[in-house]
């Protein structure tokens, strides 16, 4: 086994870039810096990247590669330039200042000074966990729940609590109509509901969520963060967008990209779920 001295760990560690990104938003905002940490990496290596953002959404890059620790914040109560790190990527607000039609991956792609091997999220649900800590004193221990694989459905929706899209402002009734008008058209998928789980404190179940997505044929719902998980996973996804935030602003090329209006949605679900059938997925 090779063993470094004292010595060897102190110069590795004298060369060694430390990195700080912040990113405080949700979900989506979140996998769309998934990109800029290949780009960090092969810019500043060696390095050292600690991801800093909100504790309900932490869970999403903790088996991330390149990650190799988590700062859970508290919203609003962080120091934007903090001590012991070399670089610091700010991404916090990138996307609210950014000029109309700019996807969210290009503006944190500039903001971070950055040029993208890939535009494609990436989202790791195994491998080996990163450290996490947490400089929120209201909650000093943070954690998730224990992950049990799912059955595999045809179908997976995610409805958020506060959509911004407001044919989806109805909830489950829009399950309702859907297998309604799926059962018009004589098919019958078997569907779930994701990221129903209430938030709690100190907790975040959005690994729980991303493991029901991964275990579906199909995602359907509006821009939030069960899409860009959905997307990041490669899961084959429809996905609902605003004027005010478009396609081309939050999208993916695999996406399947409708308007606010549920009856194009379910017309390109019911195509994919037949697809789907017809190739035996």
């Amino acid at each position: 086994m090779f063993l470094l001295t004292g010595l060897q760990v102190l110069g590795w560690a004298l060369f060694v870039t430390r990195i700080l990104l912040t990113r405080l938003g949700g979900a989506g905002d979140m996998l769309m810096t998934e990109p800029i940490l290949r780009a960090l990496h092969d810019k500043y290596a060696p390095c050292y990247i600690t991801y800093r953002t909100h504790r309900h959404v932490y869970d999403l890059m903790l088996y991330h590669p390149l990650i190799d620790e988590i700062l859970c914040t508290r919203t609003g109560c962080w120091d934007p330039t903090p001590e012991g790190y070399d670089v610091h990527v700010n991404l916090h607000g990138v996307i609210e200042r950014a000029p109309f039609g700019q996807h969210g991956i290009d503006a944190f792609a500039e903001a971070a000074g950055v040029t993208l091997e890939r535009r494609q999220p990436k989202l790791y649900l195994d491998g080996t966990m990163c450290p996490v800590r947490t400089e929120d004193d209201r909650y000093p221990e943070i954690s998730h729940p224990e992950i049990k694989a799912p059955p595999t459905v045809d179908i997976s929706f995610h409805i958020p609590q506060e959509p911004r899209n407001k044919a989806w402002e109805s909830g489950r009734r829009v399950i309702s109509r859907f297998m309604e008008f799926m059962d018009s058209h004589g098919q019958h998928p078997l569907v779930r509901m994701v990221g129903q789980d209430h938030m709690e404190p100190g907790r975040s179940h959005m690994l729980k969520m991303a493991n029901e997505i991964q275990c579906s044929r199909l995602f359907v719902g509006p821009d939030s963060g069960g899409f860009h998980i959905a997307a990041a996973l490669g899961v084959p996804t429809v996905a609902s967008f605003t004027n005010r935030f478009p396609a081309k602003m939050r999208s993916y090329p695999k996406v399947v990209a409708a308007g606010d209006d549920l009856d194009e949605v379910f017309a390109l679900t019911l195509a994919l779920h037949r697809k789907n059938n017809r190739n035996g997925n």
